[in-house]
């Protein structure tokens, strides 16, 4: 047996419309896959309430037809509770407990969120009732796995109910499946399904969910009709002869790279800054106007071009183009502590035209 995982829905009276229309599309997408279990790892409500009939209407209605939902909270509803809900496809672990989904499922650990513990305290509260097998049991929870902190969530800083690589030593889940960290994550154990629906322009790319095989611990990553998706982009622009062109050809990796179907009911909305150096700003500006007015801005924001300046010095041009192609030549990958070749670029422009 499938079922799905996803987290971090924040519902509530301060959200948009979208992150109800984003639960909708999951549903919907599980009816097509026949997959009948949703479990949420945490942050499904945006914030401990007492009114949660909005959430209980989709549930109720024809998208969630079929669909068992199994509930965790997350650090943002951790008062949530079963006596909150009477639909009775809606279940909810507020301690540690498991469950099998069938006779063959391995058991499916359920680790709520709980302030100032651990995860793998709690796993052991399980352990000590149930015989977890290595590899051969799954773990739903909310937290940050410990080995993700380069890039915590930017929202929440701050260390919530970690999983540490002692925890996955010592217990050997098969899968680990944790809410909390609203972008997508993949690593051999640990898998974040991200957000379905994004919080701010921060929350970029495409939104999924994540099947899991009950039988084997197998992850695999499922999409669905996104309701909105975000893009947050820099364009590096340098003086060239045909600016036109060579902004062009930025922007269509851009649109490629975002694979927005054309009659897709996706909402997009994106943010473009660009920097660099360029002969002539106010025609450059026409350019980018151009190249995306098919696209709503995020907030109704211009393209920002508060790091683009103006190089009109013949003899620097010639330098910056013959360095731009040396750079550009060079085989480098961005890291966490190499820069790409942008940033190369941006670094040189500013030494071949600073004063």
């Amino acid at each position: 047996m499938k079922f799905a995982v996803t987290a971090d829905l924040h519902l509530g009276k301060q959200k948009p419309a979208q992150r109800v229309d984003a639960l909708k599309a999951v549903c919907r997408a599980l009816q097509q896959q026949n997959i009948s279990a949703l479990v949420i790892a945490g942050d499904l409500f945006d914030a401990n309430e007492r009114n949660y009939a909005d959430f209980e209407a989709v549930c109720k209605s024809d998208a969630a037809r079929g669909i068992t939902f199994y509930i965790i909270p997350g650090n943002h509803d951790s008062e949530l509770n079963a006596r909150l809900f009477a639909a009775n496809n809606i279940h909810v672990f507020s301690q540690p407990d498991s469950v099998r989904f069938d006779i063959m499922s391995m058991p499916v650990v359920f680790v709520p969120y709980i302030a100032g513990r651990n995860m793998g305290q709690l796993i052991q509260t399980v352990g000590e009732r149930e015989d977890l097998e290595p590899d051969n049991w799954i773990l739903v929870s909310h937290g940050d796995w410990v080995e993700t902190l380069g890039e915590p969530n930017p929202l929440e800083p701050g260390l919530y109910m970690p999983l540490t690589r002692k925890d996955l030593d010592a217990y050997k889940p098969a899968a680990a499946l944790l809410g909390h960290i609203h972008k997508p994550f993949d690593s051999a154990v640990v898998h974040y399904p991200g957000s379905p629906c994004p919080l701010d322009i921060n929350e970029t790319g495409h939104r999924r969910i994540l099947t899991v095989d009950s039988e084997t611990g197998a992850v695999d990553p499922l999409e669905f009709e996104e309701p909105l998706v975000y893009f947050n982009e820099t364009l590096l622009v340098l003086p060239v002869d045909n600016e036109d062109e060579y902004v062009g050809k930025q922007a269509a990796h851009l649109l490629a790279k975002w694979n927005i179907h054309k009659h897709s009911k996706t909402d997009v909305r994106i943010r473009i800054k660009v920097r660099g150096y360029t002969k002539d700003r106010a025609a450059l500006a026409g350019i980018i106007d151009r190249l995306f007015r098919d696209f709503r801005f995020y907030n109704d924001e211009e393209p920002d071009l508060s790091e683009v300046y103006v190089s009109d010095d013949a003899e620097r041009n010639d330098i910056a183009r013959k360095t731009r192609e040396a750079v550009r030549a060079l085989s480098l990958a961005k890291g966490e502590i190499q820069p790409g070749i942008d940033d190369i670029l941006v670094e040189a422009m500013n030494i071949i035209y600073g004063d």
